[in-house]
C-alpha cells in the first residue's frame, strides 16, 4: 500500500530514515521543527535513506546529492535546504575498493 509519512529531520546532521521505498516529496517547518514527507510503499522492503539539511552558503561538496527535497525560510533570516544524499558509508566503501 502506498501512503504518505512524515519524518522529523535536523540541521547539520546526517538524518537516516528507515522506510519502505520512500520518495521524498516535501520539506517544511511544522510546530517548531523541520519535517520531510515521503510517499512510502509499505509492501516493499525497508531501506535506509540519508537526508541532510544545510544553510545557504554552506559547503556541500563532500556530499553526493541525489535529490533536492525543498527549501524553507525560518525566523525571517535563515534559509534551509533539504537534500537526499547517497549513503556516505557506501561512498566510503566505494572509494576504499578503488584504492
Amino acid at each position: 500500500m502506498k501512503t504518505i509519512y512524515k519524518f522529523p529531520i535536523y540541521i547539520d546532521k546526517l538524518n537516516t530514515i528507515l522506510a519502505n521505498s520512500a520518495e521524498f516529496i516535501h520539506f517544511e517547518r511544522q510546530e517548531e521543527g523541520l519535517m520531510v514527507w515521503a510517499i512510502v510503499d509499505t509492501d516493499k522492503p525497508s531501506t535506509y535513506h540519508c537526508i541532510i539539511v544545510v544553510g545557504t552558503g554552506w559547503d556541500i561538496s563532500r556530499y553526493t546529492l541525489k535529490k533536492h527535497i525543498g527549501t524553507v525560510q525560518t525566523s525571517g533570516q535563515y534559509v534551509w535546504h533539504a537534500f537526499e544524499i547517497e549513503d556516505p558509508t557506501q561512498e566510503i566503501l566505494k572509494r576504499h575498493e578503488r584504492s
